[in-house]
């Protein structure tokens, strides 16, 4: 996928999480994701590794790696002893589920890539802007609904 830079920018100019260096673009160092077996040298706080050994999902706090999926489940079987707020991934019906307290609620929602956002949205739907390379969550609270743009609006993104 190709991203849209602005023409004839000035240095210092940013773009999502790119910036005019005087002479090309040069990628800002931000939060990432890492997939694998091993952490990811030199994270900086709120970076997040997906470790493919133990499937757990951990958060870099400044120190050290922290656990941040104790919540979550992936299984055909749902957890025996759940937690309000554990979610649930069946890999029997590839539904996302989230528990209430009493129950498993099934998490809804949609999402879309186009270059306009979908019309008439339920609240969590996601939209991917493949122009701005940039990811969306439709939010709507307290009469008000709008497009959010998510923390890290380039992730994945290729150079320029």
């Amino acid at each position: 996928m190709a991203l849209n830079f602005p023409p004839s920018p000035n240095t210092g100019d940013t773009y999502l999480c790119w910036e005019w260096d005087g002479d090309k673009w040069v990628r800002i160092p931000g939060v990432t994701l890492t997939v694998g077996d091993t952490a990811p040298d030199d994270p900086i706080i709120g970076s997040m590794w997906f470790d493919t050994d133990g499937d757990n999902l951990y958060v870099w706090d400044g120190g050290q790696w922290q656990l941040a999926n104790a919540g979550a489940s992936v299984g055909p079987n749902s957890p025996s002893d759940p937690n309000a707020g554990n979610i649930w991934y069946n890999t029997a019906n590839g539904n996302t589920y989230i528990w209430d307290g009493s129950q498993w609620q099934p998490l809804t929602g949609t999402a879309a890539s186009n270059t306009d956002p979908p019309s008439d949205p339920a609240p969590g739907t996601l939209w991917f802007d493949p122009n701005g390379g940039a990811l969306y969550v439709y939010y709507s609270a307290g009469g008000n609904s709008s497009w959010v743009g998510t923390a890290i609006p380039c992730a994945g993104a290729g150079g320029p």
